[in-house]
């Protein structure tokens, strides 16, 4: 950096000339000019066109980071890891039965290896690719604004004025529920980046701002209060109204059979084997060579696998609905209102009710009959706009959400 001065100085003995920051000069307003060598050395300065107002207190009047350990469990628990993992291993399990037919032995025991070791492999590189995302995590509350810096590869700053935050998330993946950890995202309006050569949506941006990616459940709701004490009003979890009774019989079948993809895959599966009966392997190729017997007891070890992943996800969707029916839960006040979706992962969604651009209710006819109701809240958050929704709220409880988003004056 190269520092210039517009006017002379002078300096007593022992006494050394310190560069004014960009900061000083800014705030300050002195005659001192600071040329700058590049860009990322005027960083600082930078506000933005939606940055609200100039910050003149520099003082942070709150701050988080990640410790060495939050870091690494925010790696393993990182739902990209799980992505990274499930691709991988379905790659492993389809690529080694493809070669079946050239193995002697230990055919299924194989390849039962393989698929594991790419599940392992898969979870370790999205583990690892997380942490090095997130490395240096530091959140500030300075003035009227929150400012998120991270990444050690590629260091990413974001900032947001209050006024311009669209509301708050506390997420919940599956393991993250078992650790009893949570992350924390301020909500906000993002654009599509245009400078992509695809022309696709900028990914981080989608979700907001991650306030903090690793932050026991027990204390979210501090934390919040402490970075945000402007949400501090709003409805907490304790104080959500419970769903009614027939919630749960609805739930149990919309996830478990109606929009459950397992249970359509496993009909499908026993289906094919009682229509087919033996390995089609042996039907096609009429041998008992011993490359077609690997071939057939790769298939039968295949359709086993399969059949037991569906069993395993239909009951694990029959424990979330179940979950989801005890936990959900909608309440709302003056300024704020809150939604709350329980289940295997869990959302909770604090929003203004000056941010909701549209609110409505929805009722099919079996929910019609059962006197329930959807309740979906529009808010601007995201690249084009995010839908916020509770299944089967009271239907009295749904008209008295949609009163009080009608217009007024405070």
């Amino acid at each position: 950096m190269r520092i210039e001065y517009s006017e002379e100085q002078t300096f007593g003995a022992g006494e050394m000339p310190q560069a004014p920051t960009a900061d000083e000069d800014i705030a300050a307003g002195s005659g001192a000019r600071v040329a700058y060598e590049n860009v990322a050395d005027s960083a600082r300065s930078w506000r933005g066109i939606a940055a609200g107002a100039q910050l003149q207190d520099e003082q942070a009047a709150y701050s988080a980071s990640l410790s060495g350990n939050q870091l690494a469990l925010t790696g393993f628990s990182h739902a990209g890891a799980g992505i990274v993992a499930i691709v991988l291993g379905v790659t492993g399990l389809f690529g080694m039965f493809g070669v079946m037919a050239s193995m002697e032995s230990w055919g299924p025991m194989l390849l039962l290896l393989v698929t594991v070791a790419c599940i392992v492999g898969g979870w370790v590189i999205g583990a690892v690719s997380a942490m090095v995302k997130y490395a240096g995590f530091r959140v500030v509350r300075r003035g009227n604004r929150v400012e998120v810096e991270h990444g050690a590869l590629r260091h990413e700053f974001s900032g947001i004025d209050i006024a311009r935050i669209q509301g708050v998330t506390i997420r919940q993946t599956f393991i993250r529920r078992l650790l009893g950890y949570c992350e924390v995202t301020l909500e906000r309006v993002s654009a599509a980046n245009s400078s992509a050569s695809d022309g696709s949506a900028d990914k981080s941006a989608v979700r907001g701002i991650v306030a903090h990616p690793f932050i026991r459940i027990s204390e979210a709701a501090d934390f919040v209060n402490q970075l945000v004490p402007e949400f501090a009003e709003a409805p907490q979890r304790e104080t959500l109204g419970h769903l009614p009774a027939c919630a749960l019989r609805r739930a149990l079948l919309r996830r478990c059979i109606w929009q459950d993809w397992a249970a359509y895959l496993l009909v499908v599966m026993l289906a094919l084997y009682a229509i087919v009966g033996p390995s089609p392997v042996r039907l096609i190729a009429g041998t008992s060579d011993s490359s077609v017997v690997l071939m057939s007891d790769a298939y039968y070890f295949c359709l086993a696998v399969v059949c037991i992943i569906c069993v395993l996800v239909i009951i694990a969707r029959a424990v979330g609905a179940v979950l989801w029916y005890r936990g959900s839960g909608l309440d709302f006040n003056r300024r704020y209102m809150t939604i709350f979706n329980d289940g295997l992962y869990t959302k909770l969604s604090v929003i203004p009710r000056n941010k909701i651009q549209a609110g409505y209710t929805r009722a099919n006819p079996f929910q019609s009959a059962a006197g329930v109701s959807s309740v979906r809240a529009i808010t601007a958050a995201g690249v084009t706009e995010t839908t916020v929704e509770l299944w089967d709220v009271d239907a009295a409880r749904a008209r008295e959400w949609l009163r009080w988003l009608e217009p007024r004056n405070s």
